[in-house]
């Protein structure tokens, strides 16, 4: 059957338009298909993501865990360093409010952390870590401009401390360093003439400190003992911070420092409380003059009230003349009393604080002597 043109064009464009709709259909197949791919890639990757997310707040709060277990565990052992003065362990010494009011301290670190630790705000401090007793005249102390030598002449001072040696104790000699400490001290005395100074001994450090950093106990020891000396030549107030802190062995326990040299703040009150009452100047037999200032005070007001009484009883006494004899009679006995009682305990030296020196026993028993014997006459 013979098919006419028009017919066989119809049907040529029939079947080019099924073709084209198959080709539509694998087309959107295919597109669908990938969407579909695209869009389960997405939901897997956003299930590893929280769960990712999941395990990191995981080891944060883990992390957080531990280390607010850490402080705890430090302060427990009291092993915080000096440049943290929030973490340190509590403590009960309570330092006195007199010995150390219109005090300065100068030196290196070991100076610097009563500043930092704030344990006497009542104190100036002029220090810098690692500063040797050469850098004094040329250094300023930390936050200021002004050397520190020059910065001490600001003010008059009722104590000078002075802590240095741990720069030296590196390396150095210790002649060297004692002839520099003597220049120092001299220099200090000309600015203020009218306190008293203190040289403060180096504290030990750690057993693990000494084999880190090559210092010996016995170089340590040497040093501590040319600084002790220093002080008996030139009557100025020794500072034994070595004995305050050395454990059996020598060394500083390793749970007060967190580097085996610099202090907690409950050490730094320890030693500090260990000052106030142990600090004197050395003698030619090892002992010599405690620093007596609170109690010089004391008896210096007890004195005033015993000169008082004496002199209203000498009043009561002139109206007779036998009652003046027994006054004197009883007088002297007292002081036959107090000679014979002097001789058996070991008299300490009167200290002059206007000049920083100190005068022998039998000096300071006649001087005591003639000071009632003047109360007593007026």
């Amino acid at each position: 059957m013979a098919v006419s043109r028009r017919m066989w064009e119809n049907q040529q464009q029939r079947k080019r338009q099924e073709r084209m709709r198959k080709a539509r259909l694998r087309r959107n197949c295919t597109l669908a298909v990938l969407v579909s791919v695209a869009a389960i890639v997405v939901v897997i990757s956003a299930v590893r993501c929280s769960s990712s997310d999941s395990d990191v707040a995981n080891n944060v709060n883990t992390a957080n865990t531990v280390n607010t277990a850490v402080p705890t565990m430090a302060a427990a052992n009291a092993s915080t360093a000096p440049l943290d003065p929030t973490a340190t362990a509590a403590t009960d010494i309570k330092l006195s409010e007199t010995y150390y009011k219109d005090a300065v301290f100068i030196g290196n670190s070991l100076a610097d952390g009563i500043s930092l630790y704030g344990v006497l705000p009542e104190c100036s401090v002029y220090a810098k870590i690692g500063l040797s007793i050469k850098d004094v005249y040329s250094t300023a102390a930390n936050n200021d401009t002004v050397a520190i030598i020059d910065q001490l002449k600001s003010k008059k001072y009722a104590k000078v401390f002075l802590a240095f040696g741990e720069s030296e104790l590196m390396s150095g000699e210790v002649s060297d360093f004692i002839a520099d400490y003597e220049k120092l001290i001299d220099t200090v005395k000309s600015s203020q003439s009218s306190a008293r100074i203190y040289v403060m001994a180096i504290p030990p450090i750690s057993q693990s400190a000494s084999s880190k950093y090559g210092i010996t106990l016995n170089r340590l020891k040497s040093f501590n003992s040319a600084i002790k000396e220093l002080a008996s030549s030139l009557s100025v107030y020794y500072c034994d911070c070595y004995t305050a802190l050395a454990n059996e062995g020598g060394y500083l326990d390793e749970n007060v420092s967190s580097d085996g040299i610099n202090l907690n703040k409950s050490t730094y009150l320890e030693m500090l409380d260990y000052i106030s009452d142990n600090s004197y100047i050395p003698g030619e037999d090892g002992e010599g003059t405690a620093d007596t200032s609170e109690d010089d005070e004391d008896s210096d007001e007890s004195s005033n009230k015993t000169g008082s009484s004496n002199s209203t009883d000498d009043d009561e006494d002139s109206s007779g003349s036998s009652s003046s004899k027994k006054s004197s009679s009883d007088e002297s006995d007292d002081e036959d009393d107090e000679d014979s009682s002097s001789s058996k305990s070991t008299p300490r030296p009167t200290v002059n604080v206007l000049k920083d020196s100190y005068t022998s026993s039998s000096s300071s028993s006649s001087s005591s002597g003639s000071s009632s014997s003047s109360k007593n006459s007026r």
